[in-house]
């Protein structure tokens, strides 16, 4: 199969022209927000080929006003743990209490497996032996300078397809072997339950665990003094009501009080509330600091210092930054002049003391932009840090449409129960939209995951090379609008997430965006479009988790020309008995329950398949380390879909990516390479010449 595909892909003549934009798209001369370590050092992430590297400089000796990002010294350079046949990528990095010592979370081959590396900050050298049998470490917890909490699993090669449990959550003192590690936390009656991400409290007083059980975003909230971690005393009791709703550890404020953003109580958009974790109190009595917003998604909250919090809502999937004090009360909305397309927020330094945060912004549009904040006077005063520049780009050439006609009001169109479902559309601003254009529509709705604006350079490169549109769903499934919006496509209900982008391509007909269409999703994405047989006319069919229609009158619908499906989930009944599927059922429904499984049989990608219907092209992808969506997944749809697709001359392929996985540790060299072979395939289908 392998030479099948590189025969086809290879008869594209501008490939050469392709990767070169691509490599533009994605290696820029900063990639990072900046971290401040407790030793006065500034890091960022500077972006060589193949994947970026650290960098650092004090404080003192770092102009922040003439930044370039090449100021300063190589720190750590994970290509060097790179090696033939298996690249490195570096996670989430944690520095020590003082800044001494660094641990970072590392990938091989684009595997969701990691390791733990640790770095004495002063001699740049490795300090012990790298810790193994960890995944989904999605943060790293110091103790001081001698110890952190991580999390680990039972030992598992990284190619096992078997279901996975076991996870527990240890501590490690530096200068010890892994087999010394103090065992924490672990849930020996349901194997499957794991704690997402450990937060020690900024009064250091406290180690807070919140547990799932599954991908529904409902927890087990758990707290423990931080007396007897070191020596296995550690006693947690239940902070919240088990499995009542989300939490995530904001701040300690100067009374004590704990504050957690959550969605309990109804707060189906998520507020801020607040607790002493050193009394035994029920949920119910807990302080609301910041309520419920009646119309926007709490999508962030940060602490900073002189007591303020950052929180960023989400309103018809655009951002509005605010600062309150840590008391509830209101200082102001930070205005668009100030942080223009807020996308990604982080802090620089953790902490009440943190009197500095750095905001990386972006769009479809625009590419990666810093901003630096400085707490002062009971506000923050923003200024423009760095500009991501990408070669051959210009944002000001591109249209991202948020608002649709003079009266602003933005892009709704009606789902097919006239839910007002949101969408973006981005192309050149010298498009001329009276002739027809490819146009890529793209969407998600699944595991309460919001399609935010952000740089994407599959997406710019398509817009750019190929005169494209792009168009992003918001549908059901999602959190564009909080818990509700997701509630309502998930097992049984999944159909409303597809009704809503079979809505969403007939609008981009009516509207006269759309004449031609692509459809593009990943992993959860590949079944935007898969609804029952009897929902839509017989000239609808299944693709890559699609259910998607041919050119037809009838239903209003622009023609598919081609379908580009990612690391899919295929086979809806036996998906839950593979590595982390199990989790799922929360999402898709349990194969295992008579009512959900005649639902997923309908739905199933790979049990849909039909012998009567001709297909356009088609392009599956994988990758050879998937743990979470294996490979198995689209070998047997491909392998059904070939066999069922007859004598038709569209063009069917499948492609195994190497040395990668999911996405979370893929490299940006592994992502371009990717990226072209999509546009690639998609520019001989369409018979796109880039030149033109």
């Amino acid at each position: 199969m392998p030479q099948v595909a590189d025969s086809f892909l290879s008869a594209f003549a501008h490939s050469g022209a392709l990767q070169e934009t691509l490599e533009d798209h994605s290696y820029y001369p900063l990639v990072s927000n900046f971290i401040l370590s407790p030793s006065s050092h500034y890091y960022w992430m500077a972006c060589p080929s193949p994947q970026p590297v650290w960098r650092r400089c004090h404080s003192s000796e770092l102009n922040l006003e003439h930044f370039t990002g090449d100021e300063g010294e190589v720190f750590f350079d994970v290509n060097k743990l790179s090696v033939e046949g298996e690249s490195a990528s570096e996670m989430w990095g944690h520095w020590s209490e003082t800044g001494k010592y660094w641990a970072t979370t590392i990938s091989r081959g684009g595997s969701d497996h990691q390791t733990v590396l640790i770095i004495d900050t002063e001699t740049g050298k490795q300090v012990d032996d790298e810790l193994q049998n960890v995944k989904f470490c999605w943060s790293i917890e110091w103790l001081g300078d001698a110890a952190f909490i991580y999390k680990r699993l039972p030992p598992k090669h990284k190619d096992d397809t078997s279901a996975e449990g076991g996870f527990e959550s240890v501590l490690h003192r530096l200068g010890t072997s892994q087999s010394e590690d103090i065992h924490i936390w672990a849930d020996r009656e349901h194997p499957q339950h794991s704690a997402l991400t450990p937060f020690v409290t900024h009064d250091k007083k406290h180690l807070v665990l919140n547990i799932f059980g599954s991908t529904d975003p409902v927890m087990r909230l758990l707290s423990t003094s931080i007396d007897g971690l070191t020596d296995g005393r550690a006693k947690f009791r239940d902070v919240n009501e088990s499995w009542d709703a989300s939490y995530i550890y904001i701040t300690t404020t100067s009374q004590g009080d704990s504050i957690f953003m959550t969605s309990r109580e109804g707060a189906l958009r998520k507020k801020l509330v607040s607790t002493n974790l050193s009394e035994i109190t029920s949920p119910t009595k807990w302080t609301v600091v910041c309520p419920e917003h009646p119309e926007a998604v709490l999508s962030r909250a940060q602490a900073l210092g002189q007591g303020l919090l950052l929180l960023v809502y989400s309103l018809h999937v655009s951002h509005q930054v605010w600062i309150y004090k840590e008391s509830g009360e209101v200082v102001r909305r930070v205005s668009d002049k100030e942080l223009p397309w807020s996308a990604m927020v982080k802090n620089i330094e953790r902490g009440r003391e943190a009197d500095e945060i750095s905001i990386e912004t972006s769009s479809y549009i625009a590419s990666p932009t810093l901003y630096r904040g400085v707490v002062g006077g009971g506000d923050v005063c923003f200024s423009l840090l760095h500009v991501a520049e990408v070669t051959g780009w210009n944002e000001s050439d591109y249209i991202q449409k948020q608002f649709y006609d003079a009266a602003n009001s933005k892009i709704f169109y009606d789902s097919k129960d006239s839910t007002k479902v949101p969408m973006h559309i981005v192309h050149s601003r010298s498009l001329d939209l009276s002739k027809p254009h490819p146009t890529l529509l793209f969407g998600y709705g699944g595991f309460a995951w919001a399609q935010e604006p952000r740089w994407q350079p599959l997406f710019s490169a398509f817009i750019m090379s190929f005169n494209g549109i792009l168009a992003v769903a918001g549908i059901r499934g999602g959190d564009e609008y909080g818990h509700a919006w997701h509630k309502a496509a998930i097992k049984t209900k999944r159909q409303n997430g597809y009704d809503d982008f079979i809505a969403g391509a007939k609008w981009l007909k009516v509207n006269g965006v759309a004449s031609k269409l692509i459809i593009h999703g990943n992993s959860n994405g590949e079944r935007i479009l898969l609804c029952p047989r009897s929902s839509i006319p017989r000239c609808s069919f299944v693709l890559g988790g699609s259910r998607v229609s041919i050119a037809d009158p009838r239903v209003g619908l622009p023609p598919v020309l081609m379908v580009l499906p990612s690391v899919g989930v295929m086979d809806l009944l036996r998906f839950h008995l593979f590595t982390m599927g199990g989790l799922w059922t929360a999402e898709y429904g349990s194969p295992d329950v008579e009512e959900e499984f005649k639902a997923l049989l309908k739905i199933s990608p790979l049990h849909n398949v039909t012998t009567d219907l001709k297909y356009p092209p088609v392009f599956l992808t994988t990758a050879e380390h998937d743990s979470r969506v294996i490979p198995g997944h689209t070998l047997k749809f491909a392998a059904t879909l070939q066999e069922k697709k007859g004598k038709g001359s569209s063009p069917i392929l499948c492609r195994i990516f190497q040395d990668t996985g999911h996405g979370m540790g893929k490299s940006t060299a592994q992502s371009i390479t990717e990226n072209k072979e999509k546009l690639s395939f998609v520019a001989l289908a369409l018979g796109i010449d880039v030149e033109n």
